[in-house]
């Protein structure tokens, strides 16, 4: 049986608190075993504002052929986890949960919101 290539699918985003900033960790799977990039869309916490940019785009391509190509991936498969430490400049308690896309090859995942934990 061959399964159809898919685009990527995200089963986990959390946001973990870090000093000086916060941590997005993405978890999923890309069947087709690469990822080209990631879409991180900000939100603030009810009554405050973000100040700077709210929404950016990572290419990960690099990044996930390393992990795909490596021999640890293998006993993983497709799956894949990303962890990005971020510095916040100003006050990082306005950040209240941020939503992920994730694309490869054959297109873009749902988005997937993870909140502060």
């Amino acid at each position: 049986m061959t399964q159809a290539r898919g685009v990527p699918v995200i089963s986990a985003v959390s946001l973990t608190t870090a000093p000086g900033g916060f941590t997005p960790n993405v978890e999923g799977f890309s069947n087709t075993r690469e990822v080209s990039q990631m879409t991180l869309q900000f939100t603030s916490v009810a009554g405050s504002t973000l100040l700077e940019t709210t929404a950016f785009t990572l290419p990960v391509t690099a990044a996930c052929n390393a992990w795909y190509s490596s021999a640890a991936s293998q006993p993983f498969g497709s799956s894949f986890r990303f962890t990005l430490p971020l510095t916040v400049t100003g006050d990082d308690r306005v950040i209240d949960s941020v939503v992920v896309r994730i694309s490869n090859s054959v297109g873009a995942s749902l988005p997937v919101t993870g909140r502060r934990n």
